[in-house]
């Protein structure tokens, strides 16, 4: 589990679980600081760590959340199924 601070207020996590060798990944930022980097910030660091573990990396994102859903695919992710309104989606190298 990673928790980022901006200054003394916990602004955003990221956790990366190993499930069935490969590497799923998820995490948010508070909603005053959206907008800022922050979930790119994340995003971008938790892919390179899961990177060091395994290369199948994967995270799921509501159909609805269309701006996590296009960071997601700018970091280098593509969509591989949706069921339920949730969107899966895989890293690829």
């Amino acid at each position: 589990l990673y928790i980022g601070y901006v200054g003394a207020t916990p602004s955003v996590y990221g956790l990366i679980r190993i499930e069935n060798g490969k590497c799923l990944i998820s995490g948010g930022v508070i909603e005053k600081m959206r907008g800022v980097g922050l979930g790119r910030n994340i995003f971008e660091y938790l892919t390179k760590v899961s990177l060091e573990f395994n290369n199948s990396v994967y995270l799921e994102v509501l159909r609805s959340n269309h701006i996590a859903h296009n960071l997601y695919k700018k970091i280098g992710y593509q969509d591989t199924s949706e069921n339920n309104g949730i969107i899966k989606m895989r890293l690829i190298c």
